[in-house]
């Protein structure tokens, strides 16, 4: 099957752009400096204009690559990966360096009758603590970590996704609304004949009222207006496509795209669940959601599991001077003793987490987990009625369109050996009246490509509910 093929490569493409350093980012300019517009999109290399132009799935491409919200997420989600390092193992050490002094200025007599008196003393203290984390969290705390950063992962592809869709539905509605111009402006040129006709009918006074050829030169501004209206849709669509694959409109050319035949008959609808099941970015993203819940109660309850919080080294280099005096002179004072001493120390801290025995973060996680299940629950539902009700859409809409197309052939020949047959040897009014079966039957043919449009925009949106093209190779089809 011909798939979205950025939907397996998107995330690594841009994660690829995310080289950046923090220097170069964006800053917000101050209120009264001017703001400068700048690109907050991450260069994407634009591939050549081919001769035959863009094809549909490369402007998708495109577009799912230079998604802003993809972009963001992707960096939250790198963000996240290191803050789930960093809470990790060893971290945030502390290192302690102090310097203290003392002055005793206490007296003791002893036996001697000496009055003694110890003086200073100093000490160099080097303190490191290390603190840890607790290893039966940290499992948790990993997985947690890894299921958030699956989640974000997620959601920048159902947003990367989201857009490319649009992408090829403003794809599709520019196609129709230059096959409706060229059909508009065949009439236009029958129109002109008409009136041009009508002219000389009244000239020549054969025409059967004076006002014929005022309706006819007033159709023919309707038809003129109709074909602008037009022009002006096609340029709105190929702006809109233009913002947002980022290539110029004035150089935007897009391919016709072939039409692909995908009988209602060959879809099962078990088998296209299953395959949205598989490929739907938002499913995913609401898996994610449930794995990041169960762990957050897992990472609850390893909470209350005590365990050491810290390791401190300690290193202590203390020297002490002490003085004496003899109590016969009042000034003798003379140095007694002196003492330095070498001191280690090794700590422990450990965590109680009184309050975590308790219950209450369980419960908490408990029940978002539960959210978390119930939300993925509606979106499988909300996925099988999607899958459902496009496929029961797109069989509608084939039906008629391939009952009127077998219908339309034949007329449509038989019409134009109707016209031709007259239009030998038609007089002034007479081929008036062929100028206006002919645009009769353009008018038909506007409608039955309507028609087909539809067709082609239910079948698209079977395919966004499918999660990807359907057709071709896809096993999805038999």
């Amino acid at each position: 099957m011909r798939r979205l093929a950025f939907l397996s490569f998107f995330p690594v493409l841009l994660t690829g752009c995310l080289t950046r350093s923090a220097s170069e980012q964006s800053v917000p300019p101050p209120v009264d400096s001017p703001v400068v517009v700048t690109n907050a999109v991450p260069d994407v290399a634009v591939p050549a204009v081919p001769p035959e132009g863009y094809s549909w799935d490369e402007l998708a491409q495109l577009a799912a690559l230079r998604c802003d919200e993809s972009r963001i997420l992707l960096l939250r989600a790198a963000a996240k990966r290191r803050s789930v390092a960093a809470d990790l193992s060893w971290r945030d050490p502390q290192l302690r360096i102090g310097h203290s002094w003392e002055d005793d200025l206490g007296h003791a007599r002893d036996y001697t009758s000496r009055e003694t008196k110890t003086g200073e003393g100093h000490s160099d203290t080097i303190t490191l603590r290390m603190n840890i984390s607790n290893p039966f969290v940290n499992r948790w705390v990993r997985r947690h970590g890894d299921a958030e950063v699956g989640m974000l992962e997620a959601s920048a592809s159902e947003a990367a996704y989201a857009l490319a869709c649009e992408v090829r539905s403003l794809c599709l509605d520019y196609e129709q609304a230059g096959r409706e111009l060229e059909l508009v402006n065949a009439q236009i040129a029958l129109q002109k004949q008409l009136c041009e006709l009508q002219e000389r009918m009244v000239s020549a006074k054969v025409a059967k009222s004076p006002l014929d050829a005022i309706k006819a030169e007033a159709q023919l501004r309707g038809y003129v207006a109709k074909a602008e209206t037009f022009k002006s849709e096609q340029r709105v669509l190929l702006r809109e496509i233009s913002a947002y694959t980022g290539i110029p409109a004035e150089s935007l050319k897009i391919r016709t795209e072939a039409k692909r035949e995908l009988p209602p008959d060959s879809l099962i609808v078990s088998d296209l669940i299953n395959a949205a099941i598989r490929r739907r970015p938002d499913l995913m993203v609401a898996a994610q959601n449930c794995l990041a819940a169960d762990s957050a109660v897992e990472l609850a309850k390893s909470a209350g599991i005590p365990w050491f919080n810290f390791v401190e080294g300690t290193y202590k280099n203390s020297e002490s001077h002490s003085h004496e005096r003899d109590s016969a002179y009042i000034s003798g004072w003379t140095e007694h003793d002196s003492a330095r001493q070498n001191e280690w120390q090794i700590r422990l801290g450990i965590d109680l987490p009184v309050f975590a025995w308790m219950g209450d973060t369980v419960k908490a996680a408990r029940l978002a987990s539960e959210a978390a299940r119930t939300r993925y629950n509606s979106v499988y539902s909300k996925i099988r009625i999607e899958v459902e009700g496009a496929l029961e859409d797109y069989r509608a809409a084939d039906y008629e369109c391939r009952r009127l197309q077998s219908e339309n052939d034949d007329f449509c020949e038989r019409m134009e050996r109707r016209i031709a047959e007259f239009e030998q040897d038609a007089n002034g009014p007479m081929q008036a009246d062929v100028i206006k079966s002919r645009q009769e039957l353009l008018s038909y043919r506007l409608q039955c490509l309507k028609l087909d449009y539809a067709r082609a925009r239910q079948r698209q949106l079977l395919e966004t509910a499918c999660g990807g093209e359907l057709g071709g190779d896809d096993p999805v089809c038999e």
